[in-house]
């Protein structure tokens, strides 16, 4: 039984960038291109997990006012990371993890990419709300847990060099039949002109995992060179 489905995750999280691509109305003529490096994990780092999936999202916005066009192309990419076992041939999935690195867009100086103003409950909600593909899909509400009760250290967690929290939520999930607790964890950093953000999961049927998925997204690496 695997309590966690990868099929629709890379497009719960790409549909999330979609939508935050409303970045607003830009005077000016040659076209405003951004494109985030992408952010992995080494092979070596990945500690029983494999990289089963990743895309771009390529987005162009074209806007007009008082006669003046003005095109912004933002490029972000997402990888999936997930950890299998086998059990009598019967595959189970125990862990996964989505990396998105999306450009800041700073237009005029100022970011107006919305992930930037984002919570992690905004992020995840929207993630939890989508298809019943999604790998995130919850039938239960968000209730955020406290860092003493994770297992995992979750506070002041180093990625990409700098401390930050990742937030945990518990929530369930409908699975054959039976109702299983679900652990899902976010957190978001500037690196560099992108933001990259971290979603992973894990069933209550496998709670060590908590420690992977933490393990897994100090490991992350993101260039933020051109």
């Amino acid at each position: 039984m695997s309590a966690l489905r990868p099929a629709g995750a890379i497009l719960a999280v790409m549909a999330l960038l979609a939508t935050a691509g409303c970045i607003g109305f830009v005077l000016g003529e040659e076209p405003l291109v951004y494109e985030a490096n992408n952010a992995t994990v080494a092979e070596e780092d990945r500690a029983g997990f494999d990289l089963v999936d990743e895309q771009l999202l390529e987005q162009n916005q074209t806007i007009n006012r008082s006669g003046i066009n003005r095109t912004i192309s933002v490029t972000s990419y997402a990888g999936i990371y997930t950890k299998n076992e086998t059990i009598n041939t019967d595959e189970q999935r125990l862990a996964s993890v989505a990396v998105v690195s999306t450009p800041v867009v700073d237009v005029f100086e100022r970011p107006v990419n919305p992930i930037g103003n984002m919570t992690g409950r905004d992020m995840l909600e929207f993630l939890t709300n989508q298809t019943e593909d999604s790998q995130f899909e919850a039938s239960g509400e968000l209730e955020e847990v406290p860092p003493d009760q994770v297992g995992p250290r979750t506070q002041d967690v180093t990625v990409l060099g700098k401390q930050t929290d990742i937030a945990v939520y518990r929530t369930t999930q409908d699975v054959e039949g039976r109702t299983v607790e679900l652990r899902l964890y976010v957190t978001r950093v500037r690196h560099g002109d992108d933001y990259v953000v971290l979603f992973g999961g894990h069933s209550m049927l496998h709670p060590a995992e908590g420690y992977t998925v933490v393990d897994l997204m100090r490991s992350v690496e993101h260039d933020d060179e051109d």
